[in-house]
């Protein structure tokens, strides 16, 4: 390694591998295509990779081998491709074969990463002289925290290195790409929520069962940097419950911080170490799931305080609450949650921009802001809320609200949801895409039929009708999904196949809302819709 030699990376990565030594390390990365080992997707030219060879390594057992940086964006390559890349790289030896092979017999589709400058360290490390610093995930590909990267190259005897830690900009075009891998969304609706959150606001979804509110919800606090912070309201909630209070643990008595703290101080955590360049997180984004399940007179008084303004600005924790905390922390009787909180806040001076600012009135300290990036996205069923609270407008006017309908485009949806079956069968199933082909025909067209029918109930109302015929994305999914693993059962079988369109209609049946089990109108309704699209019998 020259002594004079600059080793510039983007961000940190950990290979853990079982291959011989030195085998593909620092050629290349492969594994199978699925979504066990999508984090491949995420690499970037200029990202970096240690490599680490696992205790089921045939050699160099629990040991840092060296680096290398990342080339081009991971390809997806069929076995006889990748078998081709392995000749080009020499690295397809009687040995290499066996550890290959392995992989090459289960799967079909592998991703593959080309790396380039790989640097052996002079000195190889073991785990234990860094077992206090980092545990070796149980994943091929995971991130890995810079301070820790540079603590082992320097172990290695690689000491001229740069990180660049680079804070991109939140666009749209990147969280569009993210959600469009997941799901299929009426690009509207995802523009709205993008532009409330960025306005400041703190976002309500509502909409039926399935819709996909809550995937939605957390995967764009993902794709806009944030770590989803996930509870489910249940009836019960209280002051405890939100914000904390006074509780018996065993016979003492302890301040346990309520979901919002815990929340606000993950966040903080998050957004100094993202500042430190230590984490790719921002900060956190609370997600509080079927929002009306809650009493929210009684459990959220404090959090109308709080969130009494649209201005993120203007979010105030009151002093009053900060003082309740800091009384049990110095008597050493709060979780670790209120003594972080207050730690944070007693830390901030009156100038601070980031974290917990204090907010004056002349002399007098009011409270402390919220974190100006600190969002709270909230759903809400929209079915059977007989049976649940009724959100009142105190909690509502906190909220920018947007409907979550079905999406209108039922070709792109099954197409969305075509390619994720592939996605997530592919891997064990060879012949998924002939399977598909085989059947798609038949899908479609009793699908489509079926979706403007159940789409007609979403827009219409019938009175004393606790809810209507709703196939959502989510359902509509696990049917198809479903429907096509039975035909490969029965084609595997070799028994004949026969009445098709019967089997699909028990699986559309068994992701129908279940409120059509006990309201007789909702039920009639179904069996209406489904006499007419499955009135003719297809054939295959």
């Amino acid at each position: 390694m020259p002594a004079n030699y600059t080793y510039t990376c983007n961000r940190f990565f950990l290979e853990v591998t079982r291959s011989p030594y030195p085998g593909h390390i620092g050629k290349c990365l492969w594994a199978p295509h699925g979504k066990r080992w999508e984090k491949m997707d995420e690499l970037k030219p200029g990202d970096c990779i240690l490599h680490y060879t696992s205790s089921r390594a045939k050699n160099l057992k629990r040991t840092f081998v060296g680096i290398s940086r990342v080339a081009r964006k991971a390809l997806v390559l069929n076995k006889n491709d990748l078998l081709n890349k392995f000749k080009e790289l020499n690295i397809q030896n009687e040995s290499y074969g066996k550890f290959a092979d392995e992989w090459l017999g289960k799967y079909d589709q592998f991703y593959y990463v080309e790396l380039k400058d790989f640097l052996e360290f002079h000195r190889k490390i073991s785990y234990d002289e860094v077992s206090d610093k980092i545990s070796i995930p149980e994943k091929y590909l995971s991130s890995i925290n810079p301070g820790v990267a540079a603590f082992i190259l320097e172990l290695g005897g690689l000491k001229n290195f740069t990180s660049k830690c680079m804070h991109k900009e939140i666009r749209y075009e990147d969280i569009r790409d993210h959600i469009s891998k997941k799901f299929f969304i009426d690009e509207d609706i995802l523009m709205l929520i993008n532009s409330l959150l960025d306005a400041g606001e703190n976002v309500l979804l509502v909409g039926y069962p399935g819709t996909g509110k809550t995937s939605l919800a957390r995967e764009i606090a993902i794709a806009r940097g944030y770590e989803p912070y996930y509870v489910v309201a249940t009836a019960h909630w209280s002051r405890y419950d939100v914000i904390g209070g006074l509780m018996l643990e065993g016979k003492e008595a302890r301040w346990r911080s309520g979901f919002l703290i815990r929340a606000i101080v993950k966040h903080i955590e998050n957004s100094q170490m993202y500042k430190e360049c230590s984490s790719g997180v921002r900060g956190v984004y609370l997600i509080i799931d079927e929002v009306n399940r809650a009493d929210v007179d009684k459990a959220f008084a404090e959090f109308f305080l709080i969130f009494s303004s649209h201005n993120p600005s203007e979010r105030i924790i009151p002093e009053e609450l900060f003082e309740e905390i800091r009384s049990y922390v110095e008597k050493d009787m709060a979780d670790k949650y209120a003594k972080k909180f207050i730690e944070y806040l007693e830390n901030e001076n009156d100038e601070g921009k980031e974290y917990l600012a204090k907010v004056k009135v002349g002399d007098k300290v009011i409270g402390y802001r919220v974190p100006l990036d600190f969002r709270i996205i909230a759903t809400m069923n929209q079915v059977d809320v007989r049976n649940l609270f009724t959100l009142g407008d105190a909690f509502a006017r906190r909220f920018a609200i947007v409907e979550i309908k079905p999406p209108n485009n039922i070709d792109k949806l099954l197409d969305k949801v075509y390619e994720n079956i592939k996605a997530e069968l592919g891997p064990r199933i060879n012949e998924i895409e002939s399977i598909i082909k085989d059947v798609r025909s038949l899908i479609d067209e009793k699908l489509k039929k079926l979706y403007k029918e159940t789409n007609n109930s979403y827009t219409k109302t019938e009175k004393g009708t606790s809810t209507y015929l709703v196939i959502s994305p989510a359902n509509l999914y696990r049917a198809i999904k479903s429907f096509i693993t039975t035909y490969l059962s029965l084609k595997k079988s070799g028994k004949e196949i026969e009445d098709l369109d019967k089997v699909l209609r028990k699986y559309i049946e068994t992701s129908l809302p279940l409120s059509r089990l006990w309201d007789r109108r909702v039920r009639k309704h179904v069996n209406e819709v489904l006499d007419s699209v499955f009135e003719k019998k297809s054939t295959q």
